[in-house]
């Protein structure tokens, strides 16, 4: 296992721009930017990115349980990259799923590869992903051909780093505040001897990651968990001390969201408190732990 002294970057809010068809039911609240050693991140590295450890690339798995409920393709990969120095490039790649993700075992799907001078990194260009009020890019890598789907409806989105030659880290979820369970059999890396290791079982099982790696895809009748928002409703509304989320399914965590974008209240069930709030309209969104979400404005008096 890999050892480190952890450090929260960067939690970041942006302005909103709206795009569709997009998956970012993995994507976790916080937009944080981990670094391994607080003391010099550059020499370091990132747990998100290029580090001193020399890993290869970063991984995230796609399936049922998290946006993929039928067969179609993917026309692009959108990331969230707010850290990005020195020269080369990375490579965006779709990966099957199979039982040994090992480099040498891997079957391309498909791959983009985007130079790191085309990478702007100021927070102007950051965009709100579609249907999320959390998930942020400013990169988009489209393949010249969409990508189709494997039969399995199981895919893994890997992100090649630049190597020596360059440095970038990928935004990813604050896991002190809203751990990522599905970590440990969906965020993962390969390291630089070319072995694939899920993030729990490299970093150790607190380390419950998912990285801001957002899929376009075009899918068949059925449609993606997250463009099929359960329906919810709340109460008290107007809420004063506590806001309670009636879905038909468990959630797994909650942001409360003022309207310029920032998460000004979270909790891990039905149940928020929101009595530190402001009087104001807000916007809730729940995620169900199969994946689906809840959304919706309340009143704050």
């Amino acid at each position: 296992m890999k050892t480190f002294l952890l450090s929260v970057g960067a939690l970041i809010a942006f302005s909103a721009s709206y795009a569709q068809d997009t998956i970012t039911s993995h994507y976790m609240g916080g937009n944080a930017t981990w670094t391994i050693d607080s003391q010099s991140p550059v020499d370091s590295g990132y747990l998100a990115g290029n580090n001193f450890y020399g890993d290869y690339s970063k991984m995230q798995l796609f399936d049922s349980d998290y946006g993929i409920t039928s067969g179609g393709t993917i026309s692009s990969v959108l990331l969230g990259v707010p850290v990005n120095f020195g020269s080369g490039s990375i490579g965006v790649s779709i990966i099957a799923d199979a039982t040994n993700l090992d480099l040498i075992n891997q079957t391309v799907l498909g791959s983009v590869t985007i130079s790191l001078s085309d990478i702007d990194t100021t927070s102007a260009n950051f965009q709100l992903v579609g249907g999320s009020t959390s998930a942020f890019y400013n990169v988009a890598a489209t393949f010249a051909t969409p990508v189709s789907i494997p039969t399995d409806e199981k895919f893994w989105v890997m992100v090649t780093l630049p190597g020596e030659s360059g440095i970038i880290a990928l935004f990813a979820n604050d896991f002190l505040s809203f751990p990522f369970a599905g970590s440990t059999d969906h965020t993962g890396e390969i390291w630089s001897d070319e072995s694939f290791h899920f993030m729990p079982a490299s970093w150790g099982p607190d380390i419950l990651l998912s990285f801001a790696i957002f899929p376009v895809v075009n899918l068949g009748a059925s449609g993606l968990n997250e463009n099929s928002l359960i329906s919810s409703n709340v109460y008290p509304n107007p809420a004063t001390d506590r806001l309670n989320i009636n879905v038909k399914e468990k959630i797994s965590f909650v942001n409360v969201i003022s309207l310029d974008g920032k998460i000004v209240a979270t909790s891990n069930n039905s149940s928020v408190d929101v009595s530190a709030l402001s009087s104001g309209i807000y916007i809730y969104e729940a995620l169900t732990i199969s994946g689906k979400k809840a959304r919706g404005k309340f009143n704050k008096i």
